[in-house]
């Protein structure tokens, strides 16, 4: 099911946040965030949500026995058993394809989908045992409790990556009443993120599959325009789904954590990991950067081994294929390279800092949108040579069109969405309504999946 889709505003939607309101104590409500959960994921694939389901029975066990035991071997049990899982559904083919290119053999691939959701509750998992070990947090003993922590809706496909320390007083106190302030700036949240989704990022998304799928004939500037289009789609699509992600757990009481802030006004690479996919930059930096850190020789060789080491890691996080690992690699050499000459690069200006950052990540995408390695290179190849004679078609008049327009919401709006202050004045809710109603026609041109739902 997906948020931007009929069945869900009008009748999901409605149905979840009324019956919640009306429920007052926390049990049933932990209840009816579950079966919701499950419904809601069930909506894709009934098999596959087996698979939530002993996911969070065998990791409520396993967080009881690391709370209780404390013991090393069981906190790697438990996180080799999710990472078994998550291995075989994502990338056993990969490994498998690898191996046949080594040894020459003709093993077949099997025959699997990959879980929605399964690398996002994965490392909530991992999070929560890690943190259980160090005794940063306590194991929940209540199982509806961790069960409405792990399944929970508006986070549970694409995050954002919530550890239990950070919203465990939301779902302990789940049957506070409901602040109207929180519902306010819940549908401000939601109807921004629907916005960014089906005017700006579907819009953008339709034409770059057209020209990305034809990429040999097309020109060089055609190209170009199409490449940057994707950055922009990919930051509205995911930055639109975490909006409404928060929006939604923001009406029934709960505060997840915010996911993205502006990342493409970033001055260089690390600063844009730390604006976007926030919670995931966290999740790597707590439990495999800085433990990291603590291991390796603590001289610049040692930074630059972990920094590329996590940023392969980033890349791997997002798909089985090379075009992935070369993204990742791209990012850690250029985070290196910051790193090398920040003193001479913090002299250019902001905006000079900016625009680099900005193009570089750009270019990268094209690693992440393409297929494989070969189709990313030709893509890269056909730009640099200049082929082709430029002209203005209607799809490319569309594409300009809604280019330019997220290019001006993301530089030049005042203000960031998650942190927005909702003026008070009815003027503001008639264009916020006005705003909704313009999604909803957008709407009816068709519903497109959420990018980061193949991750």
């Amino acid at each position: 099911m997906l948020f931007n889709s009929w069945v869900f505003i009008i009748f999901f939607f409605q149905a979840f946040i009324f019956g919640f309101w009306i429920l007052k104590n926390k049990i049933s409500r932990y209840i009816w965030i579950i079966i919701f959960s499950l419904v809601f994921y069930a909506f894709w694939n009934l098999y596959y949500a087996s698979i939530l389901v002993i996911s969070v029975v065998v990791s409520y066990i396993f967080g009881l026995a690391i709370g209780r035991y404390s013991r090393l071997p069981i906190l790697w049990l438990a996180i080799f058993f999710h990472l078994g899982l998550l291995f075989y559904f994502k990338y056993f083919n990969f490994i498998n394809e690898i191996v046949n290119n080594i040894v020459g053999g003709n093993s077949d691939p099997i025959n699997v989908i990959l879980p929605l959701g399964i690398s996002f509750y994965t490392f909530h998992i991992i999070s929560y045992y890690v943190d259980i070990h160090l005794k940063r947090i306590q194991s929940v003993k209540n199982f509806l409790k961790y069960a409405t922590y792990l399944v929970f809706f508006p986070q549970l496909i694409a995050g954002p990556i919530s550890r239990y320390s950070e919203v465990k007083d939301d779902y302990e106190s789940i049957d506070k009443k409901i602040q109207p302030d929180f519902i306010k700036q819940g549908l401000f949240l939601f109807i921004i993120g629907l916005s960014k989704k089906v005017i700006i990022a579907d819009m953008l998304g339709r034409v770059v599959d057209i020209y990305y799928s034809q990429f040999s004939s097309t020109d060089s500037l055609t190209l170009l325009f199409v490449v940057f289009a994707y950055g922009v789609q990919l930051y509205f699509d995911f930055s639109g789904y975490s909006d409404m992600a928060l929006g939604l757990a923001l009406m029934a009481g709960v505060k997840l954590p915010i996911n993205f802030n502006s990342p493409f006004k970033a001055k260089n690479i690390p600063e844009f990991w730390n604006r976007w996919n926030m919670t995931l930059s966290k999740f790597i930096t707590v439990y495999v950067f800085i433990p990291l850190s603590d291991v390796l020789p603590r001289n610049i060789w040692g930074i630059f081994f972990n920094l590329i080491f996590v940023f392969l890691l980033w890349g791997i996080w997002h798909g089985a294929g090379w075009n992935f690992i070369v993204f990742g690699l791209i990012h850690g050499i250029l985070s290196i390279i910051y790193h090398a000459t920040k003193r001479y690069y913090s002299l250019l200006p902001g905006l000079v800092q900016t625009f680099i950052t900005f193009t570089a990540v750009i270019f990268s995408f094209i690693f992440f949108r393409s297929p494989n390695l070969v189709t990313a290179f030709a893509i890269i190849g056909r730009i640099a040579t200049v082929n082709g004679v430029f002209s203005i078609s209607p799809y490319i008049a569309n594409l300009l069109f809604f280019l330019i327009l997220g290019l001006v919401i993301i530089f030049f709006l005042p203000f960031n969405s998650n942190s927005f202050k909702l003026p008070q004045k009815p003027i503001f809710f008639i264009i916020l309504g006005a705003l909704f109603f313009i999604a909803c026609i957008f709407m009816g041109t068709g519903e497109e999946i959420f990018l980061y739902y193949q991750f």
